[in-house]
């Protein structure tokens, strides 16, 4: 399962579409990054300092992508549903209703009621504030599942879920990968990679700056 988020806050982005392609997940849903291939066009003229930001990062990722990936990527669905083992299973980017609504460790119950109350599977991963983080629905579990390429929860590691499901109960897992971080700084140096620093202290220190 993967929930979005893949080609434009990196280096290698036309290596990491052909991976994900390549292991074909049974669920693989697109976040709101991907969808600025939709928003942004030679027409669009940044207003803002975080858009100009935004536009160099689409400028980096056009040269490496094709118009065939950009539709593939925004013609990937908002959620998938799916039941393994008996146990249903919902994947989203930040939650059924929006995919810039992050499920964050002081998201309330409250907040997790009106969000969740109408959604009829069991398990709900989602991504988008790329910080593993667990809560409780009566009888529903929300799992955020974290970042693989850039963590937020200050382990530079990479972040994934392995889910295990015997007799319809499953069993989590947040499994920590250490990867070559100083490769990637380097390829992201010899490539011309946008606020080069800023994405260098984004993966050495694993947060967002304040």
């Amino acid at each position: 399962m993967f929930l979005g988020d893949l080609v434009i806050n990196g280096p290698a982005p036309f290596e990491c579409f052909q991976e994900i392609r390549n292991l074909n997940p049974i669920c693989w849903v697109k976040g709101n990054t991907d969808v600025w291939y939709q928003e942004i066009n030679e027409g669009w003229s940044p207003s803002t300092e975080q858009e100009e930001k935004l536009f160099r990062k689409y400028r980096y990722a056009q040269e490496y992508l094709t118009n065939e990936i950009f539709e593939y990527l925004v013609n990937l669905p908002m959620k998938c549903s799916l039941e393994i083992e008996g146990v249903s299973i919902l994947g989203v980017h930040g939650s059924p209703r929006s995919f810039t609504e992050a499920i964050l460790k002081d998201t309330t119950q409250e907040l997790l009621e009106d969000i969740f109350s109408n959604i009829g599977e069991s398990i709900i991963f989602s991504g988008h504030s790329h910080i593993p983080i667990r809560k409780y629905l009566r009888n529903k579990i929300i799992f955020n599942v974290g970042s693989v390429g850039m963590p937020f929860d200050g382990d530079i590691r990479a972040a994934y879920v392995i889910v295990k499901i015997e007799n319809s109960v499953p069993e989590f897992i947040i499994r920590r990968v250490k990867y070559p971080l100083d490769e990637i700084i380097q390829l992201a140096e010899s490539q011309g990679f946008p606020d080069l620093d800023e994405y260098r202290n984004l993966l050495l220190k694993a947060k967002i700056p304040k």
